[in-house]
């Protein structure tokens, strides 16, 4: 069912990747009532920030690794590169 879905909205996903957001679905693509039952989250469900973050509104900036800090108005990242920042929201799950 989750396989049948996601190819019916295949637009929001992919226009989700170009814009640096790497969706999911699920442990062996088994939706989020496997990642809901086994880990109690990583899921994300879309209430209409989908198309604000394709349509370059709110940007994403995926970072796999740590981060190295924060200066007054910056996010310091591991792999070196300094993010201008006003806020910062960590997704931590």
């Amino acid at each position: 069912m989750t396989k049948k879905i996601a190819d019916t909205g295949k637009e929001t996903p992919d226009g989700l990747r170009r814009a640096g957001f790497e969706p999911t679905f699920g442990i062996d693509g088994a939706g989020i009532a496997r990642a809901y039952l086994t880990h109690g989250g990583g899921y994300y469900l879309d209430v209409g920030c989908s198309q604000l973050i394709i349509d370059g509104k709110i940007k994403v900036n995926h970072n796999p690794g740590e981060t190295k800090g924060s200066g007054k108005c910056e996010l310091l990242l591991a792999n070196g590169k300094s993010l201008p920042a006003d806020v910062v929201v960590l997704a931590t799950g």
